[in-house]
Order: C-alpha cells, then sequence, then structure tokens
C-alpha cells in the first residue's frame, strides 16, 4: 500500500520494545543512495489482529504492509 509521506517519529531506546527499527543506508559506486527504513509496531495490531510493517525513504513514509 503506499505510503502517505509523513516523517519518522523518533525512536526512543529507553521504551518497552513495542516497536523495531531496522535503517540501512546502501552505497553503490556512485556513492550513497539515500537512507531507508523499516519501522514495525508490534502493539499497534489492526483489527484483524495483524502487524503494520512502514517502509520510509530519507525519513519519509513511502510505503506499508501488513505482517
Amino acid at each position: 500500500m503506499p505510503g502517505d509521506g509523513r516523517e519518522l517519529q523518533p525512536f526512543r531506546w529507553r521504551r518497552p520494545p513495542p516497536r523495531s527499527l531496522f535503517r540501512l543506508r546502501p552505497e553503490t559506486a556512485e556513492g550513497p543512495t539515500g537512507t531507508y527504513a523499516v519501522d514495525v509496531r508490534h502493539r499497534a495490531r489492526l483489527d484483524d489482529g495483524k502487524i503494520r510493517a512502514r517502509l520510509l525513504q530519507d525519513a519519509r513514509h513511502v510505503a506499508e504492509a501488513w505482517t
């Protein structure tokens, strides 16, 4: 599903682990291509009991999936 362009919310290490954040900064021969992140909120379940995973590019929401 397409994202809505909103910014990535701050990740706080001191809070309990209901959220996971993975960042990747790939590089090509021409140099860095930007920053990608996957933000998973384990307790933010949808009506059908599934968990959301958001894909962000350069801290902007570009896509969303349900796991």
